[in-house]
């Protein structure tokens, strides 16, 4: 499962220590609100299929990414 992070909070998620219990707790709600606040952020579209083929994927060509109509 993907971490959302705001760049507050990704310092204190990939800081090397060991947490205890109420660490892992105020850890676990700086994730829940950066989440909500960068998964608020994310839109969808539809892109071409040719962004699942990696036989025919060009690193330099942008257009698979560009929305196609539904």
């Amino acid at each position: 499962m993907p971490a959302f992070l705001t760049a507050d909070a990704m310092d204190a998620w990939l800081e090397p220590i060991k947490l205890d219990r109420g660490g892992r707790e105020d850890l676990l709600v700086t994730l829940d609100g950066s989440s909500e606040a960068v998964a608020s952020t994310i839109r969808q579209h539809i892109v071409d299929r040719r962004v699942n083929s990696v036989r025919v994927a060009d690193p330099g060509d942008p257009s698979p990414i560009v929305p196609v109509a539904a």
